[in-house]
């Protein structure tokens, strides 16, 4: 059997099947219309990603491709979903912060096309929080039915507009279907370009109970706009979770939250938690006299927007022990000495395990804390340094296994090298990898080992003139050499699916 990464199968084979599904009768009305297509495709993209493998991924999806969008327009200004030209002209050129037309898809830069793209379905989503999902869908159906009886009227061409989409239509079927106004939401987020950035803080009233939240807004920086309107924040108080929607006006700044809970650290009692969950917490970190226990801005990312919030380190702390989406993980991954814990967690996502160990090659101080976690969950306890036979039983282990060794090898000293236990640790997983009473293949295990070895390499100073041979090479160098060659000859015997050792 062959196990694969999520990164590797999901996206390459979900997106193209998301794509035909809009784009087999519907043609954009014109070139500005193009974000009704891409929209709906990735959002349909986004529906089977979050039926197929999970909500927490699907909001690792939204949070990625949000991140992304918003660090694009903030660096290199707005991306403009609907354009609007006359006459054959730029209406007095809608985006001067580039260098390029965005008139003709084919002068446009490929990664604006692509944050295009991430813009488009992001909006969807918007869309779909304001009518619902019910809604939304309804209107696809609606299009897709009138799409398809138009292509099968082969003599009545009047018809055939029916499978032109536009902007204009695409509204007006919503407004028929849910019987909403999305107007507000449309002007915002697709005939104007740029994101909202927040900054927020707070102070805890303890006289009157009161959470005085302070939220502001930088919309004079490039890729930036002024929001108004409402937006929702969670508060995790001793007595449970909170949701509360606040307004956002021209010139409010500060927001008076009242709290449900009084101050009781000593009293011992279960903090329920917002899925219901009730946990026990350790209370000693936190402030004696205040009922908060983390404070978060806009949670469901219903708005186009970048936050940063600044609260207390033991906030932060208790997001990361007791908050069982992933997704704020993310958000807090400044608390580099919690991930131990969230390691250890079963409750805690694969692919977030795998991300966490990448993000902190450059934070762990040493070989001990990444190479005792690794000893401590794969090899012998009787002797450390030999790794245990492969089961690849528990998937979540696999992908940890494999990641964690790559990410080790990126560890440098001060001298910028590789710990030289580090990469002898690394040799012997290679030596002692014993897969016999496996079902699972390890090939791809093996290849992600030999990853390992090249990123233990540092670049040297060539000197000129110099000859390399083997016998002047450097002893660590030679044992990698020697590693990955050996490799080679018996992937030559016993290749692997696909010969994985020899292409990496």
């Amino acid at each position: 059997c062959l196990l694969f990464c999520f990164s590797s199968t999901s996206k390459p084979v979900v997106w193209p099947v998301a794509r035909p599904v809009a784009l087999p009768v519907w043609s954009v009305f014109c070139r500005a219309d193009e974000w009704v297509l891409k929209g709906i495709s990735g959002y349909i993209y986004g529906l089977y990603l979050k039926k197929t493998f999970g909500v927490n991924q699907y909001r690792h999806w939204i949070k990625e491709e949000l991140d992304k969008m918003v660090e694009y327009e903030l660096k290199m200004g707005g991306v403009l979903l609907h354009p609007t030209f006359g006459g054959g002209k730029d209406k007095d050129n809608p985006t001067p912060h580039l260098h390029f037309s965005i008139k003709h898809p084919h002068t446009l830069s490929w990664k604006y096309y692509k944050m295009f793209q991430c813009k488009a379905h992001l909006v969807m989503r918007l869309i779909e929080n304001r009518i619902s999902m019910e809604f939304m869908l309804q209107v696809f159906n609606k299009l897709l039915s009138l799409a398809s009886t138009a292509s099968s009227q082969k003599y009545q061409s009047h018809m055939w507009s029916q499978m032109l989409v536009s902007t204009h239509s695409f509204l007006k079927s919503i407004s028929n279907v849910s019987g909403k106004d999305i107007g507000p939401l449309i002007k915002q987020w697709v005939d104007q370009s740029a994101v909202v950035k927040f900054f927020g803080s707070f102070a805890f009233n303890r006289k009157r109970n009161v959470l005085e939240l302070e939220i502001r807004q930088d919309y004079t920086s490039s890729g930036t706009q002024k929001y108004v309107g409402p937006i929702k924040v969670t508060v995790q108080e001793l007595d449970g979770s909170f949701n509360h929607t606040l307004q956002i006006e021209e010139n409010s700044l500060k927001h008076d939250i009242p709290c449900h809970s009084k101050s009781r650290r000593n009293k011992k009692k279960k903090i329920p938690l917002m899925n219901g969950e009730e946990v026990d917490m350790d209370l000693s970190a936190m402030d004696a006299d205040s009922p908060l226990l983390w404070i978060r801005i806009d949670p469901d990312m219903s708005i186009l927007r970048k936050v940063e919030f600044e609260q207390a380190d033991f906030m932060w702390q208790y997001q990361l022990r007791y908050r069982t989406l992933h997704l704020l993980l993310l958000l807090t991954g400044r608390c580099m000495d919690l991930f131990l814990h969230v390691f250890l967690s079963t409750n805690s996502e694969t692919p977030l395990f795998c991300e966490i160990a990448n993000s902190m090659m450059s934070t762990w101080t040493g070989p001990p804390a990444m190479k005792s976690l690794f000893t401590r969950m794969f090899c012998c306890k009787s002797c450390p340094n030999i790794v245990k036979t492969n089961t690849f039983i528990s998937f979540q282990s696999y992908f940890l296994q494999k990641t964690m060794p790559v990410a080790m090898a990126q560890l440098r000293d001060i001298q910028n090298l590789c710990p030289k236990d580090v990469l002898n640790f690394i040799l012997d997983l290679i030596k002692y990898n014993d897969n016999r009473k496996n079902k699972f293949s390890d090939n791809y295990y093996r290849a992600e080992l030999i990853d390992a070895l090249t990123n233990s390499l540092t670049p040297a100073i060539s000197i000129s003139n110099e000859v390399r041979t083997v016998d002047n090479l450097n002893g660590d160098v030679r044992l990698i050499l020697e590693e990955i060659t050996r490799s080679l000859n018996m992937e030559k015997l016993l290749p692997s699916y696909r010969n994985t050792i020899t292409v990496r």
